[in-house]
């Protein structure tokens, strides 16, 4: 197949692998079912070790959880970064060349939605007294004095 020059060449995915983590793994040896079941079907003292058992099981399930998100994190920026070194100018890019979806529709024409809300009809009218605003006494200190480094 002769090459095309500046043609796109993809390359041919594998499929991923499907690798159980360890909290799938611990969760099909101990469920949450099959302990409250095991739980509610025993004696008083049967129950207090049962409830130790629990509490180190939902510890080491937690402790692994946070492990994975970790491991997965660390993968994520360790591919970002790898992605960045290979092209930085193109990495810049990337942000700004993401495909849009949708389109936008506007109901109104929004010049003249505005000036419909917003325009006063009878601009050399004077406004109309407002009952209950007080309207503040008048400043004996003038604004525009020169500035000091007082």
């Amino acid at each position: 197949m002769p090459t095309i020059f500046g043609a796109q060449q993809h390359k041919i995915q594998m499929p991923p692998r499907q690798k159980k983590k360890a909290t799938q793994n611990e969760n099909a040896a101990l469920t949450e079912k099959k302990t409250k079941e095991a739980n509610e079907s025993s004696t008083i003292k049967e129950q207090t070790g049962l409830q130790a058992l629990w509490r180190d099981w939902k510890a080491s399930h937690s402790a692994l959880s946070r492990a994975e998100s970790a491991k997965k994190r660390q993968n994520q920026r360790k591919k970002t970064q790898e992605n960045f070194f290979k092209n930085q100018f193109q990495f810049a890019r990337q942000p700004f060349q993401q495909p849009r979806s949708g389109t936008i529709t506007a109901q109104k024409e929004p010049e003249t939605h505005l000036r419909k809300i917003y325009f006063d009809p009878e601009p050399e009218k004077p406004l109309e007294d407002i009952e209950g605003v007080i309207w503040p006494s008048k400043s004996g200190v003038k604004f525009n004095k020169p500035l000091t480094l007082d």
